[in-house]
Order: C-alpha cells, then structure tokens, then sequence
C-alpha cells in the first residue's frame, strides 16, 4: 500500500529486535505474565496506518492472529477519533497506543490530550463518516473511556477466552466511571 513507507517502531516490552522493522514478540498468547505493545503517534491521519500495522503485529506475535481484522478496525476508529481531538487542540501533537494481552483478554486503549469524551453519532444512512464508535462497540467485548485534565484513555476489550468475560462486566464500568485529575 505504501512501498516507500517506513513504519513507526512499535515497542513490544520482553521482545527481541529485528533490523529495519517492528519488535518480535518472544513470548506467546496466554503466558502468565501480560504481553504489551505501544506506539506514540503523530497527529496526523497518516499515522492510522502504522497504529494498524501495530496492533497486527503484535497480536500475530503473541500467537493471536486470529483476533487481528477486528482488532485493526477497531484501532483505526479509536485512533482516527483521538487524531481529530488532538487536532482540535492545536497544531501537532500526539496520540499514545497501548496494547495489552492477559489472562485470555486482549486490550486496547488510545490517549489523546483532549478531555472531551467520545462522542457517538447517528449517522445518517448514506452518509460517508460518523459510525466509528458504533464500530467499536458492535466489534467490542466492552469499550469506554476515562478521563480528566490530563486528555483520556478511550479503550477497548476483547476476549481471546470466553472464560475470561466472567465478572469483567461487573469490573470494567467500574473503572470507566474514574475521572484521573
């Protein structure tokens, strides 16, 4: 899609690096301490491309493929969204990914430096834009915010085990309502 495009590195925490391209993953799916993946971004939409590349290369890393088409989709709604609130702000600025699997649950969470929360919209039927977060939320075990003075953290959570929905319900709206200042 982009042959001259060079990917932003995404950091992979207990990874080896290869030359020239993203951090390998040494560990599997499911090992009993979490995996993680991050990259910080440039506000700009170009950057959704690389937040995609991200997110596939990580899950593939940790033997979570599978997961991959939808957790793509669901990162370039999160981050297109959270490159709009940073450039409502001001020129330049950035946005943080962070991707995180653990105990058959795999974890999405976008931060941008704009308090205003998300905003869901009716789109209307043959409009081109504007069904982003419904997106999110068809393709989601769960999905929300959290925020404050310092931006927020929209997020997201998939389920690599059915097992692993048990009591998260219960847990994550918890969560969603704290407000960091």
């Amino acid at each position: 899609m982009f042959p001259d495009r060079h990917p932003l590195r995404c950091h992979r925490a207990g990874t080896a690096t290869a030359d020239n391209g993203p951090e390998i993953s040494s560990g599997g799916g499911g090992s009993s301490s979490p995996e993680t993946a991050w990259l910080d971004l440039p506000a700009d939409p170009s950057a959704v491309w690389d937040a995609r590349h991200c997110v596939r290369d990580a899950l593939a890393g940790w033997g979570l493929a599978s997961m991959a088409d939808d957790a793509a989709l669901i990162v370039s709604e999160l981050v297109t969204n959270a490159i709009k609130a940073t450039a409502a702000l001001a020129a330049g600025g950035h946005v943080t990914l962070l991707i995180a699997e653990d105990q058959g649950r795999v974890f999405l969470l976008v931060w941008d430096p704009s308090p205003l929360p998300p905003a869901p919209c009716a789109a209307d039927r043959d409009a081109l834009a504007g069904r982003g977060l419904q997106i999110v939320s068809e393709l989601s075990g769960l999905w929300g915010y959290a925020g404050g003075g310092y931006g927020k953290v929209v997020w997201s959570l998939l389920w690599t085990d059915p097992r692993a929905r048990i009591g998260d319900a219960a847990l994550v709206p918890a969560a969603t309502k704290t407000h960091l200042a």
